[in-house]
């Protein structure tokens, strides 16, 4: 009988996938799986499981999302109000009419903080 390369290295190889097999398949037979299993939990006990603990060994910070929101938020806020003064700085006016623009709009909402009732005197 003549046999090809092919068909000779499919028998090598099946026959070794077997024998490999079966090896394995004898030593998963005799483990004993509750003792692998207790010695597990024995080496498992001391390891301490914290979060907070392991970010902290790792040199991380916990995520909050509280925190991530506000922050996010305020510099929402700070960079509108940046952007606003900003347009109105560039917009097509000459300064002195954006000056005079800012202190009719601010001179209000100043005066109300600081407790002044009465406008500012005119030069």
């Amino acid at each position: 009988m003549a046999k090809t390369l092919g068909e000779t290295m499919g028998r090598l190889f099946k026959s070794y996938l077997f024998t490999v097999v079966a090896k394995d398949l004898k030593k998963l037979a005799d483990i004993d799986f509750q003792k692998q299993w207790r010695k597990a939990r024995r080496a498992v006990r001391g390891v301490e499981l914290d979060r907070t603990y392991w970010l902290h060994k790792a040199g991380l910070t916990p995520w909050r999302p509280v925190r991530s929101t506000v922050g996010t938020g305020l510099m929402f806020v700070l960079g509108a109000a940046i952007g606003t003064v900003a347009g109105m700085a560039l917009a097509p006016t000459s300064g002195d009419e954006f000056r005079k623009k800012l202190k009719a709009k601010a001179g209000p909402i100043f005066r109300e903080e600081i407790g002044q009732t009465q406008p500012p005197a005119q030069a």
